[in-house]
């Protein structure tokens, strides 16, 4: 049979034998093919980016339903067979498995029969938690998030000053941040989801350990040195991006230079006020409530002791038969004011500014109120502002040799000076002098130099020959 091929292959010509070569490898190519796509399996995503308790949870899942999958990118995506890929991915959402590790209210559909109180309790704050971080990790920016309440116990013997906290963890995504107003967001979020928590006693820090809420001043005695350093520096930049603002339009950006300094008083104080109202204009009647009232009288003893009425006592009009006291007391009405100021009160506001090219005074005056009304300065509270040009503050001298200016002067002559003299020009004699005595120093060590060079040039100059001669003919002779 061997011999048989031989001898038709022979008989073949090279167009024969070059066309059927290609037949026979066209030919095993698409055996190849076919094999590999009937074999081959189309796989496709059912989830992505999990984290190592929820592929494990998941991965659990399908072998129980005996799904076959596929673990890429670390085991963090797991992959099915595309035509089972939307029906695993609802039974196993349907089965109420936990997504991003956390665990939500599903924990209580099989409760176990005589569970005690405190796991109740326990059980409520785990679902509690995994809900709020659900809620927060649909948010786009965001990858993953931990949550931690921490809920004081409620009864008879509870502590007034045991408040409820929150602190939520996120890790965002790559190159996303969250916004101030994003931030704000989550607090009242968390706020609203937790019986009496304030949005700021909720706590955001991100993936670095770095706080992303606001430092807000405590009204007690527990607020250390960097929270007031902190609401310090918050108010002053926010003083000084108003007045930069304001500057940029008029100057150019970046021409003015602006310096906000601000005095806070943290001491809480407390006032009450009483205050008695008067009452209006009764003319002359008598109103308002009555307290006490009292009635006293007085019988004359000769009156008393008449058992009968005679005519003449009857006429004697002018004689007294006795006297009554009536007392009255009224009271006004009373106005009681309590005022509590909080700490972080402004006790005085200090801004300084140098802005430039701004000779006229007229100008300058209008700009100084415009950044007096911009920062809100409160003269009778204490309040300073300084505003200067920069050419101002180099201006000339007046007679008296000093500089004025509408808030401060500086001596620039001398107490013993009795003849004036242009600033600088002593400074610049002696520049000179130092001058030229460099260059006269140069001149005398140049001139050494060269008189030392020329006297050892004649002391060895013949032994320098000689060596020279000697050295040469060594090389010639080599």
């Amino acid at each position: 049979m061997f011999h048989s091929i031989k001898k038709i292959w022979g008989d073949l010509s090279t167009a024969s034998k070059s066309t059927l070569v290609v037949l026979l490898v066209g030919l095993l190519v698409l055996f190849v093919y076919s094999l590999i796509w009937v074999t081959n399996e189309d796989y496709q995503v059912l989830f992505s980016d999990l984290n190592p308790q929820d592929a494990s949870s998941m991965v659990s899942e399908l072998e129980h339903l005996k799904v076959s999958y596929k673990l890429i990118e670390n085991g963090t995506t797991i992959l099915v067979d595309k035509d089972v890929v939307y029906k695993t991915r609802l039974k196993l959402i349907g089965k109420g498995l936990n997504l991003n590790g956390s665990v939500g209210f599903e924990l209580f559909n099989n409760t176990e029969f005589g569970m005690t109180e405190f796991a109740q309790k326990v059980n409520y704050l785990r679902a509690l938690q995994g809900e709020l971080e659900r809620t927060i990790v649909s948010f786009e920016e965001i990858k993953a998030a931990r949550v931690h309440l921490v809920l004081p116990e409620s009864g008879l013997f509870k502590r007034k000053d045991a408040k409820p906290k929150a602190s939520v963890t996120i890790t965002m995504k790559n190159g996303l941040a969250l916004t101030p107003e994003q931030v704000v967001g989550i607090q009242k979020l968390v706020s609203a989801s937790v019986s009496e928590i304030t949005p700021s006693e909720v706590t955001i820090v991100d993936q670095k350990g770095l706080a992303l809420t606001k430092t807000v001043l405590s009204d007690n005695e527990s607020s250390n040195l960097s929270e007031r350093l902190e609401v310090k520096r918050q108010l002053e930049n926010y003083i000084n991006s108003k007045i930069v603002s304001v500057l940029d339009r008029v100057v150019g950006s970046g021409q003015a230079i602006v310096s906000v300094d601000v005095d806070l008083s943290y001491d809480q104080v407390k006032i009450t006020k009483e205050d008695v109202v008067p009452l209006p204009n009764t003319h002359g009647q008598s109103v308002g409530a009555i307290v006490k009232k009292r009635t006293s009288s007085q019988v004359d003893e000769m009156v008393g002791q008449q058992n009968t009425f005679t005519e003449e006592n009857a006429l004697n009009q002018n004689v007294p038969s006795g006297s009554s006291t009536n007392e009255v007391e009224y009271i006004n009405n009373k106005r009681i004011e309590q005022i509590l100021s909080s700490p972080g009160i402004v006790n005085k506001l200090s801004v300084g500014v140098i802005i430039p090219n701004i000779n006229d005074a007229v100008k300058l005056a209008k700009i100084k109120d415009v950044i007096s009304m911009t920062a809100g300065i409160n003269r009778s509270r204490g309040d300073g502002l300084v505003v200067h040009d920069i050419e101002i503050l180099e201006m000339q001298e007046n007679s008296t040799g000093t500089i004025a200016s509408d808030e401060f002067q500086v001596n620039l002559k001398p107490p013993n000076s009795t003849k004036e003299e242009p600033l600088g020009k002593n400074e610049t004699g002696i520049n000179y002098m130092y001058l030229i005595l460099a260059i006269l120093g140069s001149l005398i060590l140049l001139l050494v130099l060269r008189m030392y060079k020329n006297n050892n040039k004649k002391l060895l100059s013949k032994i320098e020959k000689e060596n020279l001669l000697n050295e040469i003919n060594a090389w010639a002779g080599k």
